[in-house]
């Protein structure tokens, strides 16, 4: 054999153990996929069990797909409502510390699943609380129907909300409206005592209006029971057993006609709660009407009260010691089913109830409940709710403009209150961050890491320092639950109040002007299809009218140098949007890109470019996501800067220029849909 032959052999071979070895290096990963398939698109949960422990035991050290392998097997036995689950969630934590997203989502498994741990009652089979599915905690306002086979709700994450249902087993989502927009939307979903409508709240914030509609569940053209223009909402609560009438709140708890919209006002809310705030249920036999209300007087304590529907008895049905949420009534009739801090947890309690008056002591049902979204009863007696796993939260990221590029983050700007921070904004020097924590004002410094909060009321929601770094304008509520524009102190806390919100003025994204005299915001005609823009002068308080045209377009947004405004154009429809920009005293609009970022967009330092939240559809439900985009503002083809969350809300920049931050859900802004079942005896023993 020469030399030239052998050195020709010697490369082949070298070349097939190459080969071989590469294929061998990427054997787990195909595995992965094939029990990630198994799991997830065949739905043989066993089997995929089988696989995934495969991959545990081939292959140890390749520890993130070990540790994504036995994460998975969790997941399959907790979609099996199996036990094991806890055992394998555990598994992760102990035997893969250095795998730290497996880890993360491992624990919150964990503290989930003991908090939901399953109980056993004598005489009526096993009382058990099981998980049903994962789903997006923007799905607001739910209810379940009557046979438990769905449940309905709001998709508030990335809009103002769509109604839609969602397929208990087939995991599907059918869409019942589709007109949803960053300023209008739907709210508080009921589902009919037949199960064939759904009443649901309506809020345009464009107009300032509110409304009443129902839609039946072939998703056909809704009917709109009622139009408040005064912004008073309308929030639906319940259905008589019948379907003649919504229970709702409406400056108080009333009753409205499912056919024509007439109202019958049952009692008179406190005029600083203008939106509902607590849970309303009818009994069964529609003779009364179980609510829970803030506290009032000198309790701090919230209280279940009865209100007979014809309005002649209204008392509280517990005593005041403890905070207790309402839940529902249980099918029967006889009984309540409530949330209650009395033993120092948050724990499920039932007491019967007769002619209206309580009658007996109440029983716990469930230990550690914990805070959660009622979803209602089936006719059988099974409880389902929402449990929350997460929040909103800051993000914040280095970005380099000159070469369009982020180098560093995104990552979450604020550690304290997990998943109850939005809206932040820099000082006008950098220096301090403003953000709103559970509706209140904190202000951190960017060198000392020192906080404080200054805001003397909750409810607020949205910030922005004025120019000379001693204020702050803010949207959100007065003491008495009024909606308005606000200036609050960044020292002292004092507020003093700017402008209320009217439907001539919706004030949900007003923008100050560079020098902090003005600011701006759009005002929507529905009926005559007409948006304004205006200029409203702080000091005069007086408004002036910038631009009027068809169409609708978002709110408007002034360069920091006050020559520009920046602002959407939505297409007819609702099928998109244009960013675009126009001279600050008014005049010819100039589309710069398609954007659909759903309002949210921000000017650089030095005025010269846009940066914008693009709204990417995902390939299902819940997948759908925001893609960071930048355009010059005179024009030219927009570049991506790689840079994508699922939500990005609030967008805003550092004076430097050097960083951006915006609101967007948590790492684990999720939900988990649970029933509880087999519950409603009489005789019971507790497993501990």
């Amino acid at each position: 054999m020469n030399l030239k032959r052998m050195l020709v052999l010697s490369a082949l071979f070298t070349f097939l153990f190459a080969s071989f070895g590469l294929q061998n290096s990427s054997d787990h990963k195909v595995l992965f996929e094939k029990a990630k398939y198994t799991m997830e698109t065949k739905g043989d949960l066993n089997a995929a069990i089988k696989l995934f422990e495969e991959i545990v035991q081939k292959y140890p050290n390749e520890r993130v797909y070990a540790a994504k392998s036995q994460l998975y097997i969790g997941f399959c036995y907790e979609k099996l409502g199996l036990q094991q689950a806890q055992a394998a969630f555990q598994k992760v934590v102990e035997n893969y510390p250095d795998q730290t997203e497996a880890v993360v989502v491992a624990r919150e498994k964990l503290i989930t699943l003991t908090r939901l741990h399953t109980l056993t009652y004598k005489g009526d089979g096993r009382f058990q609380i099981r998980r049903i599915c994962e789903v997006s905690s923007g799905w607001k306002g739910g209810s379940i129907s009557p046979l438990g086979g769905f449940f309905a709700f709001a998709d508030r994450m990335n809009s103002y909300g769509d109604v839609a249902v969602y397929d208990l087993s087939s995991g599907k989502i059918r869409r019942l409206t589709n007109d949803a927009t960053e300023t209008e939307g739907a709210y508080e979903c009921v589902i009919s005592s037949d199960g064939k409508r759904i009443a649901y709240g309506w809020l345009n914030n464009s107009d300032g209006s509110e409304g009443l509609r129902v839609i039946k569940m072939d998703g056909s053209k809704p009917s709109i029971l009622y139009r408040d223009t005064n912004g008073i909402p309308m929030a639906p609560a319940d259905w008589s057993t019948e379907g003649k009438e919504i229970l709702v709140y409406h400056n108080g708890i009333a009753m409205v006609s499912a056919n024509d919209g007439s109202i019958r006002i049952l009692k008179k809310g406190n005029p600083k709660y203008k939106f509902l705030n607590g849970r309303m249920r009818i009994s069964p036999d529609g003779r009364y009407i179980a609510y829970d209300w803030p506290p009032e007087g000198d309790s701090s304590n919230r209280s279940i009260f009865i209100l007979a529907a014809d309005g002649s008895y209204d008392a509280p049905l517990i005593d005041k010691s403890s905070n207790d949420f309402l839940l529902d009534w249980c099918p029967d009739g006889k009984s309540l089913l409530f949330r209650s801090d009395r033993t120092g947890s948050w724990d499920a309690w039932r007491i019967r109830v007769k002619d209206g008056r309580v009658d007996g002591t109440a029983e716990l049902v469930k230990k550690d409940l914990g805070s959660i979204d009622p979803l209602g009863f089936t006719r059988n007696g099974s409880f389902y709710f929402m449990s929350s796993l997460g929040g909103m939260d800051i993000y914040t990221a280095r970005i380099d403009m000159s070469t369009g590029k982020i180098i560093e983050g995104p990552e979450k700007s604020v550690e304290r209150g997990v998943g109850k921070n939005v809206s932040a904004s820099w000082s006008p020097d950098g220096k301090n961050l403003a953000y709103i924590a559970a509706g209140s004002i904190h202000i951190r410094s960017e060198n000392t890491g020192e906080e404080k909060e200054i805001s003397p009321q909750p409810g607020f929601y949205g910030i922005e320092w004025f120019p000379d770094g001693s204020s702050l304008k803010v949207y959100g509520e007065d003491k008495d639950g009024n909606r308005g524009l606000f200036r609050v102190d960044a020292k002292t806390g004092a507020v003093e109040t700017l402008l209320m919100q009217t439907s001539e003025a919706p004030l949900h994204r007003v923008c100050l002007g560079p020098d902090g005299k003005n600011f701006y915001y759009s005002s929507y005609r529905d009926l005559e299809n007409l948006s304004f823009i205006f200029a409203y002068e702080i000091k005069s308080r007086q408004k002036k009218e910038i631009w009027r045209g068809e169409g609708k377009v978002g709110h408007p947004l002034p360069s920091p140098d006050g020559q520009w405004l920046a602002m959407e154009i939505y297409q007819n429809g609702g099928s998109g949007s244009r960013l675009a920009v126009m001279p600050a005293t008014g005049g010819e609009i100039r589309e710069l890109a398609e954007s659909s970022s759903l309002g949210e967009y921000v000017w650089t330092p030095d005025s010269k470019q846009l940066l914008f939240a693009k709204f990417v559809a995902g390939s299902g439900w819940g997948t759908s996501r925001q893609e960071l985009w930048v355009v010059s503002a005179s024009g030219g083809a927009p570049k991506s800067l790689n840079l994508e969350s699922r939500m990005m809300w609030l967008l805003t920049m550092h004076p430097d220029g050097d960083r951006i931050a915006y609101t967007s859900g948590s790492g684990t802004s999720k939900a988990e849909i649970w029933v509880m079942e087999n519950f409603l005896s009489k005789e019971k023993s507790q497993k501990k």
